[in-house]
């Protein structure tokens, strides 16, 4: 299911192919989850480089010396990339993982699990997100509009 050569469909969603497989998607939404995960799953630019900052300090009881020897994308992998979903299990816990996947293609086991994603209290209304996506030149990845929203 290809589109342009340069996205792949999974289950009806268009991603870049390169940063996205089908195999990475598909580990994440069978992915098991520890119970002090903490998940960081946003709508596309509405402020998840600056929550992941903050909960790199919470994690490290305010110890800024990790978020200044390691980088943004291996303290908290967005876990449906390609680079992210495969070193899920070298993580430590508790485990930071960043995601801007629709809620039906997120991992399964969140659902019933003691996980936390504090991004809940990320307030930026979609439609806010909408507007600053529209701007860029390239679309939006995915659409997520899973609920409705």
């Amino acid at each position: 299911q290809k589109l342009s050569g340069e996205y792949f469909r999974y289950k009806g969603i268009p991603f870049p192919v390169g940063i996205y497989s089908p195999e990475s998607i598909s580990i994440t939404e069978n992915a098991e989850v520890q119970d002090d995960d903490i998940f960081i799953v946003t709508y596309p630019k509405s402020g998840t480089n600056w929550m992941i900052e903050i909960l790199s300090l919470i994690v490290k009881d305010g110890d800024p010396s990790w978020i200044r020897s390691v980088p943004i994308w291996k303290r908290a992998p967005w876990c449906e990339t390609i680079m992210g979903a495969f070193s899920l299990s070298d993580q430590s816990s508790p485990r930071l993982m960043s995601s801007h996947l629709p809620i039906q293609l997120f991992t399964k086991a969140f659902f019933n699990s003691k996980a936390k994603d504090p991004s809940g209290d990320v307030c930026r209304g979609v439609p806010d997100c909408e507007r600053e996506q529209a701007g860029l030149r390239d679309p939006p990845m995915y659409e997520c509009r899973a609920l409705g929203l």
